[in-house]
């Protein structure tokens, strides 16, 4: 005889206050690319498939996140951010309660474009606009790094092959300001 679960018996509605109550926090969830197990996800949600399934869109439709990438190395959060595109409410903004932030030094031109080729297959989250490019030295890598974005952006409904070529440009006038970028 297969055993039944009194939780699962209780009405959908009932179970989903249960698992706000659990899942749902007003302060940002941190995820950090270099530290793995900030990508686990909450035991209860891993309690069977039905729960999972019940769960998945909660938890990673109304919580707040922070994402933090370093040297543009986005590639250990693509099954999040694609979970996040996934369950993340149609009329909501896709990432407005996903705050990002890049840290590092060892930004490469190879590392920034994988970033953007990520974000121009819509599976990364774009720089906040915020940042304030004009106060940023010409040739400084968070500046370039916004201006790709910037570049890409305007470019977004293009071929892949088009938005590199435009970016080789920028990759050019970059290493005129340093030559890291050149490598």
């Amino acid at each position: 005889m297969p055993a039944t679960s009194l939780f699962l018996a209780l009405p959908a509605e009932l179970r989903n206050q249960i698992y706000r109550e659990a899942l749902v926090t007003d302060m940002p969830l941190s995820i950090d690319a270099q530290q793995p197990t900030s990508i686990v996800e909450p035991a209860l949600m891993r309690i069977n498939r039905q729960v999972r399934r019940e769960t998945l869109p909660i938890y990673y439709g109304e919580n707040p996140f922070y994402l933090m990438v370093h040297d543009l190395n986005a590639r250990v959060l693509l099954p999040f951010t694609r979970r996040l595109i996934t369950y993340r409410l149609p009329t909501e903004r896709l990432f407005n309660r996903t705050t990002l932030f890049l840290t590092g030094t060892m930004t490469t031109w190879n590392s920034l474009k994988a970033w953007l080729q990520i974000l121009h297959g819509g599976e990364a989250i774009p720089y906040p606009e915020d940042v304030g490019m004009s106060t940023l030295p010409v040739g400084d890598p968070m500046r370039v790094v916004l201006q790709a974005e910037e570049m890409m952006a305007r470019l977004y409904y293009d071929e892949w092959e088009k938005v590199e070529d435009a970016l080789e440009i920028l990759r050019t006038v970059a290493a005129g300001y340093d030559q890291a970028w050149a490598a």
